[in-house]
Parts: C-alpha cells; sequence; structure tokens
C-alpha cells in the first residue's frame, strides 16, 4: 500500500448541490462524490485499500458512518497488527463483517463497548466516540496525545469525557487543514452522528500527523 497523500480541500464540509454529469462522475472513485468537497479525502483512503463502497459502487457520503464500520477503517488506515482473538461482546459474533477489527481494537483497549456488554456495531458513531477512537489508535502507534492546548468547545467543556481526545485532534493541523472542525455556530456536536464523507477527512488527515 502506498503512503497516503492529502490532498488540501476546503473546510467546509456542505455539499455543492449543483448536478453532475456522466463524465464528471467517471473521473470519481464513486459516482456519488462527485463535486463533495470532502472527495479528496474519500478518494485518498480509497487509493490507499481503506474503504471500498457499497455494492451498488457507491460511497454514500452524508450517511451516518457505524461503529462497525469505523473499526475497519481505522485498522486498515493505520496498518494495525495486532491480536484479532477472543470474544468481547456478545452482540459481534464470528460472521460479523467487522468481526476481526472491532475485536482487534478491544483487545488493545482501543474501544470498549458499553456497560451491558454490547458494541452495537451498526449504531450510527457520534463525533465525540470519533474522535476517541482515532486518538486513541495514535496512541496504540506511538503518538503523545497527552500534550495539548485546550481547545474547548462550548459543548465539549472541560470535563467532558471527550474533551481531551476532541482538544487534540482540532489542535493539529495538515497542510493548512485541521484534521477535525466544529461547526459554524462554534460548536462541535460531540453526540451528533459521524458521516462517511466526515469519517474518510478524519482518518485520511490523521495517518499523515508527524508530531
Amino acid at each position: 500500500i502506498k503512503e497516503a497523500t492529502t490532498t488540501v480541500v476546503p473546510i467546509s464540509e456542505e455539499i455543492d448541490t449543483s448536478p453532475c454529469t456522466e463524465i464528471e462522475k467517471d473521473q470519481y472513485a464513486f459516482p456519488d462524490i462527485c463535486k463533495h468537497t470532502l472527495s479528496d479525502y474519500i478518494e485518498n483512503l480509497y487509493d490507499l485499500g481503506v474503504v471500498n463502497g457499497f455494492d451498488n459502487g457507491m460511497f454514500k457520503p452524508e450517511e451516518p458512518v457505524t461503529r462497525g464500520q469505523m473499526a475497519t477503517f481505522i485498522t486498515r488506515a493505520f496498518k494495525l497488527s495486532v491480536d484479532t482473538s477472543g470474544n468481547c461482546f456478545s452482540d459481534v459474533p464470528d460472521d460479523y463483517p467487522h468481526k476481526l477489527d472491532i475485536q482487534a481494537l478491544c483487545n488493545v483497549e482501543i474501544v470498549q463497548g458499553y456497560g451491558d456488554g454490547t458494541f452495537r456495531p451498526d449504531n450510527p458513531l457520534k463525533r465525540g466516540e470519533a474522535t476517541k477512537f482515532i486518538a486513541l489508535t495514535m496512541f496504540q502507534k506511538g503518538y503523545d496525545i497527552t500534550t495539548y492546548e485546550d481547545h474547548s468547545f462550548p459543548d465539549v467543556l472541560e470535563g467532558n469525557p471527550f474533551n481531551p481526545y476532541i482538544s487534540f485532534l482540532s489542535g493539529i493541523t495538515i497542510n493548512d487543514a485541521k484534521v477535525i472542525n466544529g461547526y459554524s455556530s462554534g460548536e462541535f456536536g460531540p453526540d451528533d452522528s459521524m458521516t462517511r464523507a466526515q469519517m474518510a477527512k478524519v482518518v485520511s488527515l490523521s495517518i499523515d500527523y508527524t508530531p
């Protein structure tokens, strides 16, 4: 797999809604990311073999990324090579598509699941959860995630369990693009679902990070 090369795109996560021609669609790995402002990040992960899209050839950039999908994206993007044995969660059977990736992240304590012993792999991943998964993966790869300036958002103040991870990632800039942003309102929305396009941006920039 080649090394990641990130192309800077606008920080805005809005979509260009003007229609794409069939010729324009053919220029993208997935026709439904044509003119999407985060398409370069999606293309980057596609080139790296991190994302494959769905059986119908679409990427579905505005659909929420699930907790199970994110586990696979993280293990592929960061090239994690860890033990996949065991069965951490009662609702992730051996034949579940993302089973090995979820188990790998559990074995190194990147994911812990819920108090009832479930992981809920098909649930939408929340933005706060995503920052924790990615920051802990970077820690697993040897990065210091404990030294950062507090980049508190009004809805993620100090004391919020996700504050350290959000502060760490929002303080990283790669080629003038922040790894993760809040909304134009100034809030972060830690309980909002993360879209697949947003996931592509955060993961693509995170793997390019060099302290």
